[in-house]
């Protein structure tokens, strides 16, 4: 088996997770084993999972595996609608939908808030005493049974949550996390109960040893020396790291390695110090671009060990459909899809688009997804009195269309591991206008094939983005033409290409088991 371990599925995910998912569609197309380890609390993983295509067979979930809860299939949330009136209250009016609020004697004391989400499915109650202080949390589960429940209690006068239980399908306590209560202001487990496993019970000093022993049931339970890929976390790859059973151990980069990427011997990246300063117990690395494959195996050494793998792929069911010219898509709109994080410098784009407007006042530039920075571009757009031409949109499920019904996809990142929403441009014939940020816009635009690349650094790169998309935006021939030559570009990371670079690890995986 492989196993590809990351927190869970939400129903907004960062590039990491869609990552995950095209690849478990890559190992599914050629009948390869492959599940996600699922290790973080997702109260509606599998309904997540169902709405991303995710077949149950590939989804594994830590609570799911100590609560008994793995082949559980239910009979479904209840729904807000049906929840009966508690003994003793009264239904306040809240003017949510989702919500319904109930107190004593209609006074705004020792509530029950009661929490559904679009389809009218509870996956919450809450519970508040006679001071508006909660107490307790109960958490649903979307098969139909309360899977956790939070307690709180008053510590160093602030409101804490003290503990989460979990349970199994018929009401057995199965996990119990306790937090450390000599830090009210952090939200930190610092021990987890496990109770009848297997007839044992288990406790562990945070989830750093948890994910250690999850991992190497799993391990055992799928026969032993199977694949693991570390996709995010410290905590994760730790447990990798140490794990009691025999295994063949990854980490992936999905990001840029070094906080400045200008400084080849600069400060690595948080996020993943842990495993390059334990690299040589992992017996493979994956890299998405062949530049920061160079630079990390320079550095740190081990090149044999590293693999050149794009994170995502285009599908073949996607290379077969017909893709829209230019003139039958949205006439002079430019989109990006991307969190909105300063790092993203969604900013620029903006800027670079009321340039557009003074020569192309029917220009349009959409922007797909959310994130911390919203507040900030919105008044940005605000200021340049630009609402009529540049939109904040929100987060989509279609990113594919949106992609192909635009005209040209731009992107400003500082750095990009790979560029995931790049290759879906591509993969329907958008052309792309990037700065020349490590390492993904790099890899994947090839200047007047499939796009243009700006420098990065330049002082004049907002201008030079503006520069493009006016130049492409108001002369169709020149972009009918990048658009052909995109199309042929896009067969670089078409299913067989990259189904062919995960040949080369799933050997050195055969070559290991053979070495025992």
């Amino acid at each position: 088996m492989n196993f590809f371990i990351n927190g869970g599925l939400a129903r907004t995910n960062s590039g990491v997770e869609h990552a995950i998912l095209k690849r478990l569609q890559l190992f599914r197309d050629h009948d390869v084993p492959a599940m996600l380890v699922a290790t973080d609390f997702f109260f509606d993983l599998h309904r997540n999972a169902a709405i991303w295509g995710l077949p149950e067979s590939q989804l594994l979930g830590l609570h799911d595996w100590f609560i008994d809860a793995r082949d559980f299939v239910g009979q479904g949330a209840p729904k807000l609608s049906d929840y009966p009136m508690p003994a003793g209250m009264v239904e306040l009016q809240t003017g949510n939908a989702q919500l319904r609020q109930f107190a004593f004697d209609g006074q705004t004391t020792s509530l029950i808030d009661v929490n559904a989400d679009v389809n009218g499915d509870i996956y919450a109650m809450s519970y508040f005493d006679q001071n508006r202080r909660q107490t307790r949390a109960e958490w649903y589960d979307p098969r139909g049974f309360i899977i956790a429940e939070d307690r709180y209690i008053m510590l160093a006068d602030k409101n804490v949550r003290e503990s989460r239980a979990f349970y199994s399908p018929t009401g057995q306590l199965k996990m119990l996390y306790t937090m450390a209560h000599d830090r009210t202001d952090i939200d930190e487990f610092e021990m987890v109960s496990v109770f009848d496993y297997h007839g044992h019970d288990y406790q562990f000093f945070g989830t750093d040893e948890l994910f250690r022993f999850f991992f190497d049931e799993i391990n055992q339970a799928f026969g032993g020396a199977n694949a693991f890929i570390a996709d995010r976390g410290i905590t994760e790859a730790w447990a990798l790291n140490n794990m009691q059973t025999r295994a063949f151990k990854t980490f992936i980069l999905h990001a840029g390695h070094l906080n400045d990427e200008t400084a080849p011997n600069g400060l690595v990246n948080y996020n993943y110090q842990y495993e390059f300063d334990n690299i040589g117990d992992f017996n493979a690395v994956i890299v998405p671009t062949q530049i920061q494959l160079d630079r990390v195996a320079n550095r740190f050494g081990y090149r044999e060990r590293f693999f050149k793998i794009p994170v995502g792929m285009i599908s073949d069911a996607v290379l077969s459909e017909p893709v829209k010219t230019s003139i039958e898509r949205q006439p002079q709109t430019v989109v990006t899809v991307s969190r909105l994080d300063e790092a993203k410098q969604i900013d620029h784009l903006i800027d670079a688009m009321a340039i557009v407007h003074e020569q192309l006042p029917q220009a349009q530039l959409e922007i797909w997804g959310n994130g911390s920075d919203d507040g900030r571009l919105r008044d940005q757009i605000a200021r340049l009195d630009a609402t009529d031409y540049v939109h904040l949109l929100g987060h989509t499920t279609a990113v594919l269309e949106k992609l192909a019904n635009a005209q040209l996809f731009v992107a400003a990142s500082r750095s990009e591991g790979f560029g995931l929403t790049m290759m879906e441009a591509e993969s329907v014939g958008t052309p792309i206008i990037a700065y020349d940020a490590l390492y993904g816009p790099r890899e994947i635009v090839q200047p007047g094939v499939n796009g243009q690349l700006i420098g990065l650094h330049d002082p004049d790169n907002v201008q030079q983005m503006a520069h493009w998309i006016q130049h492409y935006l108001s002369n169709q021939q020149a972009l009918a033409a990048l658009m052909a030559s995109t199309l042929e570009a896009r067969m670089a990371y078409s299913e067989p290409a990259v189904w062919q670079a995960w040949q080369n690890w799933l050997t050195a995986i055969a070559e290991w088991r053979q070495a025992k």
